[in-house]
């Protein structure tokens, strides 16, 4: 072979080796640019699917609130005597059932599976059987100026048979679509991990080849790969944030609460131990919110909820269930008197008025209610049955006091 031959050889080679150089550095680019934009892809996916469990999560919470109140002030209502006061209970019924109904008309528009759209169904029928009987209630109150002892009495058996197990049923309902919502973010929350792990896998495959072709072409690769995967752990974090502490306060969740509670309740089976669970319903916040608007009960909320966190031990568990209504874990609580010590300091820290902004202040106060394990109940819904009962009894007794389940002597 001469030298020109081995010249052009060499020279074939060159453009062989370069146009192979270059071929392979456009299908990694395309690759690349592939693998990101099914990155970006994922990315908003994931995040529509959390932004709609999120929403359906709100919702379902002012349905469940409003119902709630409209049993509470139609309670008020037998017992009232002045018929002003009479009058501005009724509006404030109306106004609750309204916010029932556009919450509802929201969820209704949104895109439900089958199962929820059933609970939604199922919760509007039954909501209408306890607000016929509860509106019979309201005329009633405001059309009679004394309501007598035994109207009274049937009254309340009309809300126990009727009313109540309508609403308990709505809560049901509403606290599926909970549920429904919380599982669509935790397989969500999995989704966003698979697709962090299949993020990572690829950087490793291309790291490789870029290893191999040029060292500068590598590091390229590197930066834009682990972007990528950093934006998807970090919203695999986010979700999984979401999924098990509320967004504005930062304590755990209802679901959180109901994983905390059953652990609690088989440790305490396990070791002999006492549990003591405090339900907390703020008083005097939708004033707050009337009056001062919803900002300033956001940070009334997230000042409360630092202010419960301080009155526990690291072992106890401090949750927001919704709306103005937390729950409280105590485990080895102690006697009787013990966790009372600690009940009442719920009610203390709350004795002085939430500083705002721009030199505004808020007067809250809290109705507790308590149940012990194992003596008020064994299981998770017994203790929270009790405990909510107990809560009712505080708010009926005048507000800002707690309750035992086993008695009804407020505190």
């Amino acid at each position: 072979m001469n030298l020109i031959d081995r010249n052009n050889r060499t020279k074939n080679i060159s453009v062989w080796l370069s146009a192979g150089f270059i071929s392979l550095l456009i299908l990694m680019s395309i690759t690349i640019a592939l693998s990101v934009q099914e990155i970006n892809s994922l990315h908003k996916y994931l995040g529509k699917i959390v932004n709609q469990a999120i929403v359906k999560k709100d919702l379902v919470s002012q349905m469940i609130d409003a119902n709630q109140n409209r049993a509470i002030i139609v309670l008020k209502m037998l017992y009232e005597d002045d018929p002003f006061e009479k009058d501005d209970l009724a509006i404030q019924f109306g106004e609750y059932a309204g916010d029932f109904m556009v919450a509802r008309e929201k969820l209704m528009q949104m895109d439900l599976s089958p199962m929820e759209l059933n609970s939604l169904r199922d919760s509007f029928g039954k909501s209408k059987i306890g607000t016929v009987a509860m509106t019979k209630i309201v005329e009633l109150a405001l059309s009679v100026e004394d309501i007598t002892n035994e109207q009274q009495d049937e009254l309340i058996k009309v809300m126990t048979e009727q009313t109540e197990p309508a609403r308990k049923n709505v809560v049901a309902n509403m606290n599926n679509i909970k549920r429904a919502a919380d599982d669509s973010i935790a397989k969500t929350v999995v989704k966003a991990k698979e697709g962090a792990e299949s993020a990572l896998q690829l950087f490793w495959i291309l790291a490789l080849f870029m290893l191999i072709i040029a060292s500068t072409t590598a590091f390229i690769i590197f930066r834009k790969v682990t972007a990528a995967s950093n934006q998807l752990q970090f919203m695999y974090e986010q979700m999984d944030q979401l999924a098990r502490n509320d967004g504005l306060t930062g304590l755990l969740n209802r679901r959180s609460f109901e994983e905390h509670l059953e652990l609690s309740i088989m440790r305490a089976k396990r070791y002999h131990n006492s549990i003591a669970v405090l339900f907390l319903d703020l008083d005097g916040f939708k004033a707050v919110n009337d009056s001062l608007g919803h900002q300033a009960g956001d940070i009334v909320l997230q000042k409360v909820s630092a202010l419960f966190l301080e009155q526990i031990r690291d072992v106890d568990t401090v949750a927001r269930l919704g709306g103005d209504e937390f729950a409280v874990i105590l485990n080895q609580p102690g006697d009787r008197v013990e966790t009372e010590k600690v009940a009442t300091r719920f009610l203390a820290c709350l004795e002085s008025n939430i500083e705002l902004p721009a030199g505004e202040s808020a007067e809250i106060g809290v109705s507790i209610g308590v149940a012990i394990f194992p003596k008020d109940g064994e299981t998770e819904d017994e203790l929270v049955q009790k405990a909510d009962e107990a809560m009712y009894r505080s708010k009926k007794a005048g507000k800002n006091c707690l309750h035992f389940a086993e008695t009804t002597e407020s505190i």
